[in-house]
């Protein structure tokens, strides 16, 4: 069954409601838990909706509320303005800044906007004057951090009702496109501990039920982390779970005691090419990083017992 409005989502989940019951039903998309949280969360007496409870993930929906609940943790957090207060102190930011969505807002008729990095008052204003003020209502300004991409550092985890049931920590080394992990290993550097600590303080605490990522910015230094954002879901290279933890899905339903495999791995063998061969490496560490393909790692979307999954998008490219 197919969307195509925000109405028809509702029908069909209401349907979905009346003929099964009570089912799972998982969401895995920011847009999509973004609009049934503000929206229509009656969703969660029809269904049994994950994450829950509703009010906590409304909570971690919202870049502004997050960093709030942070700060009470004892989180790093950089300076982080609506738009509204960006604009009254316009001349008075910490140059340069971050635009960015404060939370993901757009169903159907998405805004191509991503984040944009603006160096002055002129930059901004000739920012703002691209979005109708509906849009501009769900923007938030940040201190930028001008460090390198090695120093995204991420956790991904499973909660309980608010107890951590496995985590992973990861260093995103390569991106394609920008903000998309192509390539990450496990962290194991000198923050990892606080880092997974802070993560599970962050979500747990409460009755959180779920997976979620908490991303965090490190300085060039690799000794300060800040708080960036939190995803109450799954996320792009949430694969990489499975081949840290192989009887995940055992452990989390049926207490299975859980499998752990050291040194992580892990990268999209599709974006990670494009992702090297469009660097602006050497060609000697291009070509390295070519020939570290075949190592072993934890795959995202292929599997030689079901290729179909990795062939189908390339046939899609083909025929186009």
């Amino acid at each position: 069954m197919h969307a195509d409005s925000e109405a028809s989502l509702k029908d069909i989940l209401k349907d979905l409601s009346e003929s099964h019951g009570a089912v799972p039903c998982i969401i895995t998309s920011g847009p999509e838990l973004n609009f049934i949280i503000h929206n229509f969360p009656e969703l969660y007496t029809l269904l049994n909706v994950m994450p829950n409870p509703v009010d906590e993930v409304r909570v971690f929906s919202n870049k502004y509320e997050t960093y709030r609940k942070a700060r009470t943790v004892g989180i790093n957090t950089l300076s982080s303005y609506s738009m509204t207060e960006a604009i009254e102190k316009i001349d008075d930011l910490p140059y340069p800044c971050i635009v960015k969505w404060n939370s993901e807002i757009h169903l159907i008729n998405k805004n191509n906007f991503k984040t944009s990095v603006v160096k002055s008052v002129t930059e901004l204003k000739n920012l703002t004057s691209s979005f109708n003020q509906g849009d501009l209502n769900h923007l938030l300004v940040q201190q930028f951090i001008d460090s390198s991409q090695h120093c995204n550092i991420s956790y991904l985890g499973y909660f309980d009702n608010g107890i951590p049931r496995l985590g992973l920590l990861v260093q995103q080394l390569r991106q394609y496109p920008q903000g998309i992990t192509s390539y990450l290993k496990e962290y194991k550097g000198f923050l990892s501990k606080d880092l997974a600590k802070s993560a599970e303080q962050l979500i747990g605490g409460g009755s959180y039920t779920g997976f979620a990522e908490v991303e965090f910015k490190l300085t060039n230094d690799m000794k300060t982390a800040y708080l960036l954002e939190v995803n109450p879901r799954t996320c792009g290279w949430s694969s990489a779970l499975i081949g840290k933890y192989p009887n995940m899905i055992n452990h989390i339903l049926h207490g299975e005691p859980l499998k752990v495999n050291n040194n992580l791995e892990w990268f999209n063998i599709l974006r990670d090419l494009r992702a090297v061969l469009k660097s602006t490496e050497s060609l000697p560490k291009k070509v390295s990083q070519l020939f570290s393909f075949i190592k072993p790692k934890t795959v995202d979307v292929f599997s030689i017992t079901d290729p179909l999954p990795f062939i189908s998008p390339l046939l899609e490219k083909c025929t186009k």
